[in-house]
């Protein structure tokens, strides 16, 4: 090998170097133009969160992210209004009631004076009776809760499920649902009229001491209806009633006097051995 060639084998060394070199050097560029475009994207979105921060809390309302649409918020209510159960509302300012005792509700039944009471209070009661009525099974409360909702007073009307809670509480034993119920069936309100099944119920309610259910079954049986195996049981019923209503007594005696006309002497004979018992 000569000079010639020894000298252009070093020039093509170098050359080669230098090319590598040159491939180096674009690929690092090639690298800092896409690391600097990186960064100007993270920044530019930094900048895009940073400005929307707190864009809730410009709106009194609530932000939808799906299709960001801003909802209006609700209106908020009176702090003194309360909601009533006939869909109105109240003023809030009214004076407290007290609740029913258990003889004070009852009398207040037997009175047929119940609903009227409870109109009279504003309604103020209206959740202590529910709770008492289905919570507690307290069978008064449960028949106040039925009438109120059979007639809606107080609340929306539903005839069906207070008919059911009167039932409630005269499975319970309170005599005053069986005079009510006996009374619907016996004059078709807020039932279908049914005098037989009147009469159970009458039954149920004379034999649990109700006077007003005796009197009422007294009239169906004089009027026909019933079973005369009843006859006596009613007609010994009628001669223990105690009242200190004069009214009430010569009612009861009419009726005495009426249901011996449909009974056998013997019947009468053996309600009478009953009757000098007391």
């Amino acid at each position: 090998m000569n000079d010639n060639d020894a000298n252009n084998v070093v020039l093509g060394s170098v050359e080669n170097y230098m090319i590598i070199g040159l491939r180096y050097l674009l690929l690092w560029l090639i690298l800092m133009l896409s690391l600097s475009s990186i960064f100007n994207i993270a920044n530019t979105q930094a900048q895009e969160i940073t400005a929307t921060d707190g864009l809730e809390g410009q709106f009194d309302g609530v932000i939808d992210d799906q299709y960001m649409v801003v909802q209006p918020a609700e209106e908020p209510v009176a702090n003194n209004a309360q909601p009533s159960y006939d869909g109105k509302i109240d003023n809030g300012d009214i004076s407290a009631i007290q609740l029913y005792s258990q003889d004070e509700l009852i009398r207040m039944i037997n009175q047929n004076t119940h609903l009227q009471r409870v109109q009279a209070d504003r309604c103020q009661l209206v959740r202590d009776i529910q709770a008492r009525a289905e919570i507690l099974t307290i069978p008064s409360y449960q028949f106040l809760w039925g009438d109120m909702l059979a007639w809606g007073v107080c609340v929306n009307r539903d005839a069906e499920l207070g008919i059911d809670y009167m039932r409630l509480a005269a499975a319970q034993g309170l005599p005053a649902a069986f005079e009510h119920l006996g009374r619907y069936h016996a004059n078709g309100i807020l039932v279908t009229q049914d005098t037989p099944l009147a009469v159970r119920y009458f039954k149920e309610a004379a034999a649990l001491g109700s006077k007003l259910a005796l009197i009422q079954l007294a009239d169906l049986l004089i009027a026909g209806n019933g079973s005369p195996y009843d006859y006596e049981n009613v007609y010994v019923w009628l001669y223990q009633t105690v009242s200190a209503d004069k009214t009430y007594r010569n009612k009861v005696s009419a009726r005495m006097d009426a249901l011996e006309q449909k009974m056998s002497p013997s019947v009468i004979k053996s309600a009478r051995t009953v009757m000098r018992q007391y």
